[in-house]
């Protein structure tokens, strides 16, 4: 899906820029925060967890929590920063609340959606993006390339 690459675009940015930006004296690399992107990525970050909220919210809705939030923060976490991460997940939060009020349920039934396995779909999306993100900050922590 075209969104499952912008959120692995933004991420793997992340990382690009945070090795950019490092010094190559430093012996650990230190926990990535939001404010390490420019602007433009920061936006592209929100756009992504807006969509990824969206995709959560389907499938709770249509068959069952993916848990995506808390299987990613648990991925993620040794490489990026707390309050980043608290920052993120409170917006993610607070979007899927407000996506869950206005879904229409019919949506789970409709001839398009099931026809089409897009609730597959949405799952393998969130699964995959765990995954990335998991590899990712393997490999930072692996090589230090990045914020230090």
């Amino acid at each position: 899906m075209v969104q499952d690459r912008n959120v692995r675009r933004v991420v793997a940015g992340a990382l690009a820029f945070a090795a950019a930006a490092a010094s190559p004296a430093a012996a650990e690399p230190r926990l990535i925060s939001l404010n390490d992107l420019p602007n433009d990525q920061q936006k592209i970050v929100w756009a992504s967890v807006d969509r990824v909220a969206e995709y959560a919210v389907i499938l709770k809705d249509c068959v069952a929590d993916s848990h995506f939030e808390a299987r990613f923060v648990e991925a993620v976490k040794a490489c990026i920063e707390p309050k980043t991460v608290q920052r993120v997940v409170d917006y993610y939060e607070q979007r899927a609340a407000s996506l869950d009020r206005r879904f229409s349920r019919s949506f789970c039934s409709e001839k398009k959606f099931t026809q089409n396995n897009i609730a597959q779909k949405l799952k393998s999306t969130l699964d995959n993006l765990v995954d990335y993100g998991h590899n990712l900050c393997i490999a930072y922590l692996k090589t230090g390339a990045g914020v230090r």
